[in-house]
């Protein structure tokens, strides 16, 4: 007699997922409106198997085979409107699809964001993408530390369409074993609130350093005798003496940061909240031309001061978290790059959003939570969900031989 095969899977999760529920048309941000939405291969297929002439003759409209670099989970995607809407968006603001053929002919990504699901190891992750605003309160506005916790789920009930919904990846057995403790130490460093965060970030990019070198030289068993030795640094408090001696480079900073800022302006922002964001910044710093630069950072350390520092007092929480949630959802330290390459990209993604922070606290003479969830959600939407923004600040920042630490902990400390 064949063993049945078990209806149950283990899910690591982080202690928010459990809360989280869509409010559809209620979104001050729907998910329907400027982004590019994929369609996996199977319900592509299902969708090619309509009869309805009507629905038919639109999906021949709107529908768009992946051809240049298709998969599994991006078979096709929609052709938005001149608004960057999606054709089936209804005047309510709800999914004409699921209100004409039901919750089973959603595509992958309309029925899971903002989920993003993992499978490493034979374990199922989970987690959320602060892009969504019902996401990013839940994610960024907790106090307490984010906890991750596995639980047993049934397969079918929680992934609906089972486990082909799950990115899969392979890592090399040697880093296999020790991928979650160091992705875990990662995390470790971000939530220890003995440190101010800034500080946390350049501790985090010399445990990369090495951690990098080890990498090089294949010696992955030695990690977690690294991470003791980082623990020990950390708990020994002494290194708040050398990050101290650190000179902040206000100007150098905003020039840098402003450039890096300036390649997805280029290239074209279609998500309206970002777009008034990104010029209320240029307008609260004042920023005329690059002749001027030494007297807008001058502008830029004084919003910092005034504005930036005296909310983030208390609230440095929202940083944590948001970087802490980075890390899970991105598998960090791994991505397309070195891990010194993904350290680079994490101290990216928290610097810009800190730049637009201090001049957004000067536009408005105030920074007030609202405002910080806005600007937080709609730069993941406009920013960390470009795939093509990061293959260029890649090549620039390496380019401009930018991919140090010191030249990291310019951008970090004000």
């Amino acid at each position: 007699m064949k063993n049945k095969p078990n209806k149950y899977c283990k899910l690591l999760l982080p202690d928010y997922l459990p809360r989280f529920s869509c409010i559809t048309s209620q979104c001050e941000d729907i998910c329907c409106i400027g982004f590019t939405v994929n369609i996996d291969e199977k319900t592509y297929k299902k969708y090619k198997k309509i009869k309805n002439p009507q629905l038919k003759a639109k999906f021949e409209k709107t529908f768009a085979r992946n051809r240049s670099n298709p998969g599994p989970l991006k078979y096709a995607r929609i052709r938005m409107d001149e608004n960057r809407s999606c054709p089936f968006l209804t005047e309510d603001k709800l999914c004409g699809l699921q209100l004409q053929l039901g919750e089973d002919y959603l595509s992958y990504i309309c029925k899971f964001y903002p989920r993003t699901f993992y499978k490493i190891n034979n374990l199922l992750e989970v987690s959320l993408t602060v892009s969504c605003p019902e996401a990013a309160r839940l994610v960024l506005f907790n106090e307490e530390k984010i906890i991750f916790k596995e639980i047993l789920v049934e397969k079918e009930s929680y992934l609906a369409q089972g486990e082909v919904m799950a990115k899969k990846f392979r890592f090399s057995p040697e880093f296999n074993k020790f991928f979650n403790s160091i992705r875990f130490f990662l995390i470790e460093i971000l939530q220890n609130r003995n440190y101010r965060i800034w500080e946390r970030l350049i501790i985090l990019g010399s445990f990369f350093e090495h951690l990098q070198t080890y990498a090089d030289q294949k010696l992955y068993p030695e990690a977690p005798k690294l991470i003791d030795y980082f623990r020990q640094v950390m708990a020994a408090e002494k290194i708040k003496e050398s990050l101290a001696d650190l000179q902040p480079q206000t100007t150098m900073q905003m020039i840098l940061l402003k450039l890096l800022a300036d390649v997805r302006f280029f290239q074209g922002i279609s998500n309206p909240r970002y777009f008034q964001y990104y010029t209320e910044f240029l307008k609260g710093i004042n920023y005329e031309s690059v002749e001027k630069e030494p007297e807008i950072g001058e502008r830029y350390q004084e919003s910092y001061q005034r504005y930036y520092q005296p909310y983030m007092e208390n609230k440095e929480y929202i940083l944590e978290n948001y970087l802490v949630n980075y890390v899970f959802r991105k598998l960090l330290p791994l991505g397309s790059g070195t891990l010194f390459d993904e350290y680079i990209i994490l101290v990216i993604h928290y610097a810009l959003i800190k730049m637009h922070l201090i001049g957004l606290g000067a536009f408005y003479g105030n920074l007030n939570d609202e405002l910080v969830l806005s600007l937080i959600q709609s730069f993941a939407k406009s920013v960390e969900h470009s795939s093509t923004y990061f293959v260029q600040v890649r090549e620039l920042i390496k380019k401009a031989e930018l991919n140090t630490l010191g030249h990291m902990a310019v951008l970090i400390k004000n």
